[in-house]
């Protein structure tokens, strides 16, 4: 009976999509969702008759469905477990594919069920930052295989915190200078002092402009040394 139900939900949502000329993405993910959010995406009737276009409007359709089946989802992880007001913010503060990943670990044991969320959840982020940090130490080992950094230069980079690392690296490649290693260190040191590299170019900058060019003094110098000597 279950596989008749399934079958017959497969030809409706085949004879939807056909109908109102949704794109393959969002049929898959049309067909992604439990039997019952399917049920009620299709119950809501047509898509793309005010001029919309039809798969954008289905797939904010399917997200809001989502959303509402999610929030009942946490509501009731929380209710079956009972935890403190502390942790149930903690919980409902993060993203939705994270929630998903600490109530999917199972129901709390603990005698402290609250802390053993609290747990859960700090264990998330830090894995989180783990892997922040080491998809900037792939990207800077990439960047120093790629402009044939040195050791020193390389050290000084990944001394930096993973903010600055960042700006170094999107300044982009050093291998077409004459020394990249140098000119990485010349960076570190930029982007370790705020505001640094642009005040020598102002001041020198503003000494040339005070300073006559050379153009200049021959101009104010030509007519003296044309001016023809006097006649006996």
């Amino acid at each position: 009976q279950q596989q008749q139900q399934q079958a017959d939900v497969d030809n409706r949502i085949e004879i939807f999509c056909r109908q109102h000329g949704i794109d393959v993405g969002a049929e898959r993910v049309l067909r992604q969702l439990s039997p019952q959010a399917q049920h009620r995406v299709l119950e809501e009737g047509p898509v793309g008759g005010t001029g919309a276009n039809p798969s954008l409007e289905l797939m904010n359709r399917i997200h809001r469905i989502e959303a509402g089946d999610h929030d009942v989802q946490v509501s009731s992880f929380l209710m079956h477990n009972f935890v403190d007001s502390t942790a149930q913010n903690a919980l409902r503060q993060l993203p939705m594919e994270s929630q998903r990943t600490v109530m999917g670990l199972g129901p709390l044991l603990s005698a402290d069920r609250s802390q053993e969320l609290l747990a859960r959840i700090k264990n998330l982020g830090n894995r989180g930052r783990e892997g922040t940090e080491g998809n900037a130490s792939n990207l800077i080992g990439q960047f120093v295989s790629e402009n044939v950094i040195d050791a020193s230069a390389e050290a000084a980079l990944r001394a930096l915190p993973t903010d600055l690392q960042q700006k170094v690296l999107e300044e982009g490649p050093v291998r077409q200078t004459n020394n990249p290693s140098a000119v990485l260190i010349s960076r570190i040191k930029r982007v370790k002092t705020p505001g640094s590299g642009d005040a020598p170019r102002s001041r020198s900058r503003s000494r040339s402009q005070s300073r006559p060019t050379g153009s200049q003094e021959e101009k104010t110098q030509t007519p003296d040394a044309a001016v023809p000597p006097a006649q006996a």
